[in-house]
């Protein structure tokens, strides 16, 4: 006689009463909160912060429908989602936040924004106090503003650091020599200019820079000026050396794309200085024009990197520095050593690094493994929305920790001699969210009116947030203030430096 023998393996009790748990977490990271349940914790922190005294480090920030100290941007937190996920709309809703430190008056408060989607003018008209300046850091916008480079670079050191990030080295370069040399020039070149600034009528800048670099005669001229540049020139750059005409090619390529932003300096347009921005409150934002952010971003890279050296060298307790990248990966490598130091001494110097990305992916392609590894060691508080690749997901999740638990099995035997149930108990570790949780996770959606992430910060633990795209994330904007005001550079191309430019520059006579 044959006996049938069926076995069912159930993970979920059913009793008579309803359903039982089968997982109890005992030990590990924290459960996953909802807003309200956050909002709890992070209220008793904000209260201990008012009495202590502390009204600007308990100033509540939104995280969409959670509120978090601002002491929890001491240290840098990163975003990771895909477009069009929320990264840019969670970042505006912080704003009116945090612009009411202006009205504090705890020690100076400055802001530097990149605004890559051109959105932030017409914003931060409408919520800025008038006694504020915003400086608009884009050589194309008739608004703008350019860089005092005599200021921003009165050492040697802080010209090779300009050089470097005008010419980085690229990977995989078969002729590595020739940009070595280019490199090597148009440091020796901005250094002759600023050797000569003290006898200068006018400062040296990228108009100046480009016009040497792209005529011969002028650069022979004014690498003769000194002796070291002399000497190289001499040795890499005069008609008897035959790699001379590719090293000029390589210059000219590098200074391609500087050259509408160096056409723009010809119109006059104010001066900005680092220095004269760190002593008092105000707000900095590098937008990217529709056409030329090959123009731009050089220059940005090249301003972000001495605003971090400079402010760390002028910190006070109470200043605040806040960047907000909202695409960090526009950056290149040679500003990413500067942002890892400034997120390794963090709160020490007052400096606030708020970053959107796209992937993790992105993120070390750009900065490379380890640099983009030790940025992400110091942040903190991430954010993640829907993620398309799965690596960026087990990271986000990997921040919100796993946890160790029991789970309940119920297996039943069913034969022709009758049935029997057995109970056991298993030991397993689970992450607290599932990668595939991010990865469908749903976009911004300003139809249905919902956003959705998951966060993990010291103020809260882990929490899963739903909140409003458009009733609670639209912040007020002045629509009669235009995003953009395109610049002209004119008609006329760079053009050879003439005698009485070089007298103006305070360089020697022939």
């Amino acid at each position: 006689m044959e006996v049938a023998l069926f076995v069912i393996v159930v993970v979920v009790l059913v009793c008579a009463s309803g359903s039982r748990k089968f997982w109890f977490p005992f030990r590990g990271a924290p459960d996953v909160s909802t807003s309200a349940q956050a909002n709890v914790a992070t209220a008793r922190r904000i209260e201990s912060f008012l009495a202590a005294g502390q009204k600007a480090n308990a100033l509540p920030i939104p995280f969409g429908t959670i509120f978090v100290p601002l002491q929890i941007l001491n240290k840098p937190t990163i975003l990771f989602g895909l477009p069009e996920a929320g990264k840019t709309t969670f970042i505006n809703r912080m704003l009116p936040a945090l612009f009411e430190l202006f009205g504090l008056h705890s020690g100076r408060t400055r802001f530097v924004f990149l605004d890559v989607k051109n959105e932030l003018p017409r914003r931060l008209h409408a919520l800025v106090p008038s006694n504020i300046p915003i400086h608009y850091l884009n050589p194309l916008d008739s608004r703008g503003s350019v860089l005092d480079c005599p200021a921003m670079f009165p050492g040697r050191s802080d010209l090779d650091q300009l050089a470097h990030t005008l010419c980085p080295p690229t990977p995989g370069d078969q002729t590595p020599f020739f940009r070595n040399c280019a490199r090597q020039t148009i440091g020796l070149v901005a250094a002759v200019l600023q050797k000569y600034q003290h006898r200068s009528k006018r400062p040296w800048g990228l108009f100046e820079l480009c016009s040497i670099l792209s005529d011969k005669q002028s650069l022979r001229r004014v690498m003769a000026c000194d002796y070291e540049a002399k000497s190289f020139y001499k040795a890499t750059l005069s008609a008897n050396v035959k790699s001379s005409p590719d090293v000029f090619s390589t210059i000219r390529s590098v200074i391609q794309p500087l050259i509408p932003a160096a056409l723009a300096e010809r119109q006059n347009p104010p001066r900005f200085n680092i220095k004269s921005f760190l002593r008092d409150d105000g707000i900095a934002v590098l937008g990217i024009p529709p056409t030329g952010s090959e123009a731009v971003l050089p220059v940005y890279n090249v301003f972000i990197r001495r605003l971090i050296e400079e402010a760390q060298t002028i910190a006070h307790p109470h200043d605040r520095l806040f960047l907000i990248f909202d695409e960090i990966a526009l950056l290149n490598r040679g500003v990413v050593e500067s942002i890892v130091k400034a997120t390794c001494v963090g709160r020490s110097h007052g400096i606030h690094v708020i970053a959107a990305t796209q992937s993790l992916e992105l993120l070390e392609a750009q900065f490379g493994l380890d640099q983009a590894h030790a940025y992400l060691a110091s942040c903190a508080t991430t954010i993640g929305f829907r993620c398309g690749s799965r690596k960026t997901a087990e990271y986000v999740v990997g921040r919100m920790g796993s946890q160790d638990g029991i789970v309940v099995l119920s297996s039943r035997t069913s034969s022709a001699n009758g049935s029997s149930t057995t109970v056991s108990e298993q030991l397993q570790t689970r992450t607290t969210v599932m990668p595939d949780e991010l990865l469908h996770a749903p976009l911004a959606d300003p139809i249905e009116d919902r956003m959705v992430f998951f966060a993990v910060s010291p103020a809260f633990g882990n929490a899963k947030v739903t909140c409003s795209f458009v009733g609670e994330t639209t912040v007020k904007t002045d629509p009669t203030f235009p995003n953009t005001s395109s610049r002209s550079p004119g008609s006329e191309g760079l053009r050879p430096l003439t005698d009485t430019d070089f007298e103006e520059l305070g360089l020697p006579p022939r």
